[in-house]
């Protein structure tokens, strides 16, 4: 079964001031089998990794340009590939 990569732009919410973080968590929770996130930003989201990673996703990184970077997040076989993470309430 060939790898696909369900993509998301993060870029513009960025630019917003938003935080992409619950779109992220939203995406790799609908994932299926044969699929992985591919993550289109403007810098290495070094948290993410390890956040990610703990909910059992590796990854890979490659810088573009100066306003693009691409990751890979790959489920492996350890993790739940599921979030428990709530989105703080904003008043």
């Amino acid at each position: 079964m060939k790898e696909e990569f369900v993509e998301i732009d993060v870029r513009e919410t960025l630019a917003e001031g938003r935080s992409p973080l619950p779109l992220i968590l939203n995406t790799i929770e609908s994932l299926q089998d044969n699929q992985s996130l591919r993550l289109l930003t403007t810098w290495e989201p070094i948290p993410l990794y390890e956040m990610l990673g703990n909910l059992g996703f590796e990854h890979s990184s490659e810088q573009k340009s100066e306003e693009l970077w691409i990751i890979d997040f790959a489920k492996t076989s350890e993790g739940s590939g599921r979030s428990d993470f709530e989105p703080p309430c904003i008043l």
